[in-house]
């Protein structure tokens, strides 16, 4: 198979946050490739990197100029008072003709589904907003489709949908996702991207229940070694601190080996996992009927609002 994308050793930085540091990531023709990770490590950005609409501070990415590529945002941008239709051509009208722009419109509306090309997008729910941004990447037809948070807002039907889309594809795509169902069910290989990880990237071909049996098995090793490089540190430092007396004539390479010990330790520390915060919660003799009360509780991610004045009560006994 040949290599339809690649990031070759980049490094992006968010404000003052090191997001990729050397990172490389090759993608294969016919890739079913899921990207996972903690909060804030950046896979977003890594996706805008490949679709071309975030330069990297360094490195770069090298792309297939037969390969069209097609990327679909977490979050869509449309005018809610157009209808789909219209919507979709003003996107397409840019690549084609009108006729060939009216055309596909009205093919790729159809086969995600939709019915009534004239609603507007402001009568239509999240998940429905996402057929509308799929209709318009697979209308350009590409080799190439990178997805962010594909799920997202999808009720049952439109899970199953999407499910069989990407299966059936026969193109090859990327996509973010927090559910692991769905990436179980669909993907062939899983990326982590952490900063855990020498070369900011855990990757293995098979489903995601293979990758979580063979990241355990790696963390394991990254166990061991560190343990056998931790004792060898331990008495190289023991015999660098005696006199030089003591060391008699030694040679100096046991000195630069300690050196090098040293700084491969510290590396590794750097990748560790640091403990978060846990919330406990502790019994008491008291029997109360309220056990958790939210009160005008606002949460949302940058610009986007998730609870406002939120208010929920948990009872004693509640089955939620």
């Amino acid at each position: 198979m040949s290599t339809i994308l690649s990031l070759d050793s980049i490094s992006h930085q968010l404000g003052n946050r090191e997001l990729f540091q050397d990172l490389k990531l090759g993608i294969l023709d016919k890739a079913r490739v899921g990207i996972i990770g903690p909060n804030g490590s950046g896979k977003s950005t890594l996706m805008k990197i490949m679709a071309g609409e975030i330069t990297p501070d360094d490195g770069r990415v090298v792309r297939n100029s037969s390969v069209e590529i097609a990327y679909i945002p977490q979050v869509d941008d449309f005018k809610l008072d157009e209808t789909i239709e219209k919507v979709i051509f003003e996107k397409l009208r840019k690549d084609f003709s009108e006729i060939e722009a009216s055309t596909r419109a009205k093919k790729f509306l159809t086969q995600v589904g939709f019915e009534n090309y004239e609603q507007k997008v402001s009568e239509l729910s999240g998940g429905w907003r996402k057929r509308l941004s799929i209709a318009i990447a697979l209308a350009k037809e590409p080799q190439l489709l990178l997805l962010d948070e594909p799920t997202n807002h999808l009720d049952l039907s439109g899970l199953l949908w999407l499910e069989q889309l990407l299966k059936k594809a026969t193109f090859s795509w990327i996509l973010i996702s927090h559910d692991r169902y769905f990436l179980e069910k669909t993907v062939k290989e899983v990326c982590e991207i952490s900063p855990f990880y020498e070369n900011g990237v855990f990757r293995n071909a098979g489903s995601y229940n293979n990758f979580v049996e063979k990241r355990v098995e790696f963390w394991k090793q990254q166990s061991a070694e560190l343990s056998s490089l931790k004792n060898k540190h331990r008495n190289e430092k023991e015999w660098v601190s005696k006199s030089p007396r003591a060391r008699g004539t030694k040679a100096n390479y046991r000195v630069k080996e300690f050196e090098k010990i040293e700084a491969e330790l510290r590396a590794r520390y750097s990748r560790i996992p640091k403990k978060t915060a846990k919330t406990t919660f502790t019994s008491s003799a008291r029997d109360t009927k309220n056990l958790v009360e939210m009160i005008d509780v606002k949460f949302g991610y940058d610009n986007l609002p998730i609870l406002k004045k939120q208010n929920l009560i948990l009872k004693n006994g509640i089955r939620l």
